[in-house]
This record gives structure tokens, sequence and C-alpha cells, in this order.
């Protein structure tokens, strides 16, 4: 058997499944190993009903076995501890244990988080309650509220603005919300 020339499909796993809405798709059709880049989606509180976004990276940071994926809003200089640890803004494994606990810290605190037992976040999505509750299904993003910090827990931060409410509320592929 010859080389194949011109089949246009590439070496490895370039045709990823993307997640066109905060709906997201079943486990089975998108692994979370395949996204160097990830649009976390955000609410502030300020203006009920809209969502913002950030665009997350893959780079080489890990936490509790699993990948971590960081950006950086300039205003947070981190910890000290490391290059993973000095991120502004992570979203990384839990953990404690039990399989699937997901956590958004934001400026050193924990903002967001869920009791969903999956390590595929793109099944997360929706608000859960300050109860502890992640919301039915696959669950959804607990935020930290109030108008103090309890640390590891915090409100939500980005840039030089901290927010009384607000935090994640879903993880897309490519930044596209219907």
């Amino acid at each position: 058997m010859g080389f194949i020339d011109n089949d246009n499909k590439g070496l490895g796993n370039t045709s990823k499944p993307t997640t066109p809405s905060v709906s997201g798709v079943s486990a089975d059709k998108v692994d979370i190993y395949n996204y160097n880049k990830i649009t976390v989606h955000y609410s502030t509180g300020v203006n009920p009903g809209t969502v913002q976004n950030i665009t997350l990276e893959q780079q080489g940071c890990y936490f509790n076995g699993q990948p971590m994926w960081t950006y950086e809003d300039g205003t947070y200089d981190g910890d000290g501890t490391g290059i993973c640890q000095g991120k502004s803004h992570q979203l990384r494994f839990g953990g404690d244990g039990a399989p699937g606990q997901w956590e958004f810290m934001t400026h050193g605190y924990i903002t967001s988080w869920t009791t969903a037992t999956t390590l595929n976040f793109f099944n997360i999505q929706g608000s859960g309650d300050t109860a502890g509750q992640a919301g039915p299904g696959a669950g959804g993003w607990i935020s930290a509220t109030g108008t103090t910090d309890n640390s590891p827990y915090g409100r939500f931060r980005i840039g030089t603005n901290t927010h009384d409410v607000g935090g994640l509320t879903g993880v897309t592929t490519d930044g596209v919300v219907n």
C-alpha cells in the first residue's frame, strides 16, 4: 500500500466537535483534552442576563492530575509560587477525592465551582445556587456571592473590578452563545 496523497484529513485529531452554544453536547462527542483554548462565559450581575466571555488557554499547567486552562487580565500578580498559579483566571480540577468537581479561580479565590460528577466541563452549563446545589442534569456553576470573601472562596474579579454577585455560567469551545 502506497502513500495516500491529497486526502485533506491531516494528522491526529484535527476534526474536533464544537459546542456552538452553552447547551453543550454529549460526553462521547467532546473531549476536553482536544482543546488548548476554551471560552468561559460569565455574568457580573451588573446587567442581569448579559453574559461576557474570556478565552482561556491550556499552556502545560495541571492541577490535581488534570489540565488547567488559564487567562491573564494584567492586574493580578499571582501568589509567586509558579507560572501556573500566577494566572488571574484558572479553570482547574478541584477534585477533593470526588471526580468531576471543577472550580474557576479569579485573582486567587475560588469564584465558581460545581458538584457535577463529570470530567467533561462542557456538560456543566448554567448557574447553580449559592446553597451548594449545582442544579438539574449535569449540574451548573455555583458562585460565591456577598460583600466579603471567605478564603479560599471569594467574589468574582476581572481587571480591577470585584463583583458581589456573578460568576461562571458556561464553557464552550468557540465563544458562540445562542
